[in-house]
């Protein structure tokens, strides 16, 4: 919440906006196997690349902007997988969890969010129920269930 103590940012308007493209250096990442190529051994540009089969200089692009994100450590010319990296973006971890990537990101609910205010309008005019609660003064839940009704309606 703004204060007199604060200045106005459009930190998170810039965060929020580019948000697409962190999820997709991240599906990348994920696709590419980088994660499971780096291991628990810090690696190269040009050795990650020859484990996911890709040419160095979009393998070390990729690894720059992951280290940017937090993702990715680097040490010289060495990426590391930082903790939890390891922990959930490697597929030799039990805790992997980048197969939900195809989920969160697949094209059914990627068009959904793209054109979000036709996805809103239409839980506005799906009559009683939770889409009421939305926007007749319900909770901040209700309004959640009636907008991924919507988005459901819509796939």
């Amino acid at each position: 919440m703004w204060s007199p103590e604060t200045s106005p940012s459009p930190k998170l308007f810039f965060e929020t906006i580019t948000a697409f493209q962190k999820a997709g250096a991240l599906k990348a990442a994920i696709d590419l196997d980088l994660f499971t190529a780096i291991g628990g051994t810090p690696a190269t540009a040009a050795e990650i690349a020859a484990r996911c089969g890709c040419p160095e200089r979009g393998i070390r692009i990729l690894s720059d902007s992951l280290t940017i994100l937090g993702f990715l450590t680097k040490d010289g010319s060495h990426y590391s997988l930082t903790p939890d990296s390891a922990t959930f973006l490697d597929r030799n971890s039990p805790a992997y969890v980048g197969g939900s990537v195809d989920f969160f990101l697949s094209p059914g609910i990627a068009e959904a969010f793209d054109n979000l205010a036709a996805t809103v309008a239409l839980a506005a005019r799906m009559g009683p129920g939770p889409s009421q609660a939305c926007f007749g003064g319900g909770t901040i839940a209700q309004g959640g269930a009636a907008l991924m009704t919507a988005i459901g309606a819509r796939l």
